[in-house]
């Protein structure tokens, strides 16, 4: 999608490298502040999120967006889509329900992002607001915590810790790139096993009698 990259007189404008244009578009699209979001996932997060712009903006690409322009009440929401976009849950949910993205191709359909369950900004108290802002102004900085963004990101939509440690573990092998792709089809390494080990054990002791603890351990030799 190409925005009109000229000036007034007809003079191309010195940012705008392109030498052609397509239709014209609406010009609200343009308009800052805006919050642009990418058509494909990144896995790398410094560039997995939205793009968020104070100023009008000519792109030359397709994304999904949200303008503010003359909506301050838009601020909070914009924070919270900003923030949001960067957290593993986003791109979790991405990867579990688009038929796109993983399946047929590393991106995503604009159906894939509106879909996803994002809380009411409304129905947040003031120490999530505290937060929300913190955390977008330091993405807006550069200088982000992911895992104190993970952490929020989880905690207001209601997700445990078990639910954290899910996602980050589907992320770690099931995404669709290829040194992800490389790393889960690579034979384990025996401190890999063990942890596996000790996860299992902790998930069936609450089944097992207290003078019959349970426990798992390596075949040395296999079958």
């Amino acid at each position: 999608t190409a925005a009109p990259g000229s000036r007034a007189g007809g003079m191309p404008d010195k940012h705008f490298s392109l030498p052609k244009i397509q239709w014209p578009r609406s010009p609200e699209i343009f308009r800052g502040p805006l919050l642009l979001l990418r058509e494909s996932p990144k896995l790398e997060r410094e560039i997995r999120g939205a793009l968020y712009a104070t100023t009008d903006v000519a792109y030359s690409e397709s994304f999904v967006g949200l303008s503010a322009l003359n909506k301050p009440q838009l601020a909070q929401l914009m924070d919270l889509i900003y923030v949001v976009s960067y957290s593993d849950l986003f791109l979790y949910h991405q990867l579990l329900t688009s038929p796109k993205f993983g399946v047929e191709r590393d991106s995503s359909l604009q159906k894939d992002l509106l879909e996803f369950p994002l809380v009411r900004e409304e129905t947040l108290d003031s120490l999530a607001r505290q937060q929300l802002r913190k955390v977008a102004g330091h993405l807006r900085e550069g200088v982000v915590d992911w895992d104190e963004l993970d952490e929020l990101v989880f905690e207001l939509h209601g997700l445990t810790a078990a639910d954290g440690q899910l996602v980050r573990d589907t992320l770690e092998m099931e995404l669709p790139f290829t040194d992800i792709s490389k790393d889960a089809t690579t034979p384990t390494a025996q401190a890999e096993r063990l942890t596996f080990g000790d996860s299992i054990e902790k998930l069936l002791s609450p089944f097992f009698a207290l003078h019959q603890p349970v426990r798992v351990t390596e075949f040395l030799e296999r079958p």
